[in-house]
């Protein structure tokens, strides 16, 4: 669980402050695109994820608390959550049994894609949330196909 909470929490807090420190240092207007997950806006009701879903709802509070922040400062830094359904990364390879062979993944240049569209927008519009998944995914689609596996392993 701590590293789960350093890796998607303190690494974001802490990058988060370093890039804030030397826009607001140099007064440049910036972006700051923070990797979230639908997890981080609703609970999957799966065994043995409960510390990734805590973790992914600490970075959409810390989005948006530096998003207001930043905003009151009127600093011209854009705070956006970008948060991906299923996408294809080790970590869905690792649960790749948990999914039918039908489930629908995104692919890491479709997340790729989402970025150059928030950095594309004009430096006035912040992209506050975006919520990216793939047409033919539900969250229930997800939690079944994870529910199933985790029955059958006896979880």
């Amino acid at each position: 669980m701590k590293q789960m909470f350093d890796t998607n929490v303190v690494g974001l807090a802490v990058c988060s402050r370093e890039a804030i420190a030397l826009m607001t240092k140099n007064n440049i207007p910036g972006t700051i695109i923070n990797i979230n997950s639908t997890s981080g806006h609703c609970v999957i009701p799966v065994p043995g994820i409960a510390a990734y879903n805590a973790s992914k709802y600490a970075v959409t509070a810390l989005t948006e608390a530096l998003r207001n922040e930043l905003s009151l400062m009127k600093t011209n830094i854009r705070v956006t959550s970008l948060s991906p359904g299923l996408v294809e990364s080790e970590m869905s390879d690792q649960l790749k049994g948990a999914f039918t062979p039908d489930q629908p993944i995104l692919k890491a240049k479709d997340i790729a894609d989402c970025v150059l569209f928030i950095l594309k927008a004009p430096q006035y519009v912040n992209v506050s949330e975006m919520t990216v998944t793939h047409v033919n995914e539900t969250s229930s689609t997800v939690s079944l196909s994870l529910a199933s596996i985790m029955a059958k392993a006896g979880a």
